[in-house]
């Protein structure tokens, strides 16, 4: 017993040591020049969320003993009104001739951070070698090993919570419904199924982590769920959810098994709806994070290629785990329902579900369109659906494979030139619409949340956007609610507002600040205390209201 808890230790101090990569940086270091000192400059990066002691045993600078120098007289930057260091802070010491080495010059900083709830990791040493009068900081240190198997749990925790997002909960249903259709077949199909179908959450992932790779690379501003801010994007996923819901009221029939060669990939038929239905998964998953997915991307997108794709890829097992094990656990697909005539209600309910996911979107594309396009959105989308109609009329049954193909053609051209042409209209009242504000909050700004902080208010900043489903559970759940109102007037908080939805630089680089990657963001600062508490992606009365008499009863 005694061996494995040393082993646990063991683990989790590599986990944690080294877990925010470099802290310090090496801002001057001028040699001492005849009667006049030199001098020497730390800045450290706390990270949010976490603090560092005065205590100079903890928290300092040193230099080797083979440096023709000495340390003089060290001075710290100001502390917060606790007492302790957060954020940005710096350490400088006089520099004086006196060393007994004639080598380079190594200065050490050292420190060792604490969380807000009052857990301190283990003492950090880093070594930052100047050479003559040059600065000489470490470019994209390595990673430690056990900072990222810790990221990469979190990943994987947060793509499985993905699961039961009320993001995914419209893809729920097919997936579902496809358990359903094949519980009565062999055993090794199931399997397949499950794997043709996890390969697609992942092969998806890994696609939308290699475009946030080359975004990122090119020197845009990326964040998990940033293709709804797109219109293009957002109009061509409406089209395909009412594709797939049409189908389900067998307005039209997907047949995998035209053509030889397709045939020959699906085998017995289904297994390229299995791969389809993964990557409809990750298109609806992406708008939303999760409990530990948010804080996994927020390390990701600060980290090399890499790594980013490490992290997307073990978001898509987390995702893909749950009906993959299924496909491989035969006892729980005998739990499943027998099929029988209740499928063709059950299959059109979740048409209907599919709808309402699409009206949804329709309406958070328009306020991104403008309310002027409104018209000519609902008419491009009844054509879709008019398409799909002539479609599965005429040209699914049409007795000659040249008028199938000629009908396809105008069908499948018709689509892209409304995918096209309907984002193009965007007009300047799209970006002049603001959405009314609910009483008692205000529009986010960097200058009027630091007025209210400077005034020793309590501020509250909400980010979130109407393309995030979790984030409107929360506001329909939480904030609409009259207690909570009555909660932050008994505080007298000042809520800000800030809306994502159509993307904003200013708003994404606090996001990015706070140590996410996407919305929800929900951030409380304390009177006095430069750093904030951050609330979970799920929120609830009870948690909102523990966290605010925590922070600010006294």
């Amino acid at each position: 017993m005694k061996k494995t808890s040393i082993f646990i230790l063991l683990i989790l101090t590599a986990a944690f040591t080294g877990l925010y990569g470099q802290v310090s940086t090496l801002e001057e270091f001028t040699p001492p020049e005849g009667d006049r000192p030199g001098r020497v400059t730390v800045n450290f990066l706390i990270p949010p969320g976490h603090y560092q002691s005065p205590d100079p045993e903890f928290f300092g600078i040193s230099i080797n003993q083979d440096s023709p120098y000495i340390l003089g007289s060290i001075a710290y930057s100001d502390m917060d009104v606790d007492g302790k260091y957060r954020g940005e802070t710096s350490v400088t010491a006089e520099l004086l001739p006196g060393g007994s080495g004639k080598g380079d010059s190594a200065v050490s900083a050292f420190y060792q951070l604490c969380q807000d709830d009052g857990l301190c990791l283990m003492p950090e040493t880093e070594t930052l070698i100047p050479e003559g009068s040059t600065v000489q900081n470490p470019v994209n240190p390595p990673l430690n090993t056990g900072s990222l198997l810790v990221y990469l749990i979190f990943a994987l925790i947060g793509g499985l919570l993905l699961n039961v997002m009320p993001c995914v909960l419209p893809v729920l249903s097919i997936k579902a419904l496809n358990l359903v259709k094949q519980s009565d077949e062999e055993r090794t199909n199931i399997r397949n199924h499950a794997l043709v179908f996890g390969a697609g959450v992942v092969g998806s992932l890994l696609i939308l982590g290699t475009i946030v790779v080359i975004l990122k690379n090119a020197g845009e501003a990326v964040g998990w769920g940033f293709q709804f801010q797109n219109p293009y994007y957002l109009f061509s996923l409406i089209m395909i959810l009412l594709i797939f819901a049409l189908s389900l009221f067998d307005m039209w029939t997907l047949n995998v098994s035209a053509g030889s060669r397709v045939t020959g990939l699906v085998s017995r038929g289904g297994y390229l709806g299995s791969l389809a239905g993964g990557v409809f998964t990750v298109l609806l998953a992406t708008p939303c994070t999760a409990p530990f997915l948010g804080t996994a991307l927020g390390f990701a997108f600060s980290q090399s290629s890499l790594v980013i794709l490490l992290i997307f890829l073990f978001i898509g097992i987390g995702l893909a785990l749950p009906f993959t094990l299924i496909g491989f656990i035969p006892s729980l697909v005998r739990r499943l329902p027998k099929p029988g005539p209740w499928m063709n209600t059950f299959k059109e309910a979740m048409g209907l579900l599919l709808l309402a996911t699409a009206a949804w979107l329709t309406s958070v594309l328009i306020k991104q369109l403008g309310q002027p396009r409104t018209l000519s959105l609902l008419l491009s989308l009844t054509g879709t659906v008019a398409l799909i109609w002539i479609w599965g009329r005429f040209g699914q049954r049409a007795k000659t494979r040249i008028v199938r193909r000629i009908t396809a053609l105008i069908v499948a051209a018709a689509l892209i030139a409304m995918a096209v042409a309907i984002p193009s209209g965007t007009s300047d009242t799209a970006a002049a619409e603001t959405a009314a504000l609910k009483e008692g909050w205000l529009t986010f700004s960097p200058e009027a949340v630091e007025a209210a902080r400077s005034e020793g208010r309590t501020v509250f900043i909400q980010f979130t956007a109407d393309w995030c489903l979790t984030c409107k559970t929360n506001e329909a759940t939480v904030f609409s609610r009259q207690e909570v109102d009555e909660l932050f007037e008994r505080f007298e908080v000042v809520r800000f507002y800030g809306d994502f939805t159509k993307g904003d630089k200013t708003i994404q680089q606090w996001i990015e600040k706070f140590g996410k990657a996407g919305v929800p963001v929900y951030a409380l600062y304390p009177p006095g205390k430069a750093t904030p508490v951050l609330l979970p992606e799920l929120l609830t009365p009870a948690i909102l209201e523990n966290t605010l008499v925590n922070q600010l009863a006294w």
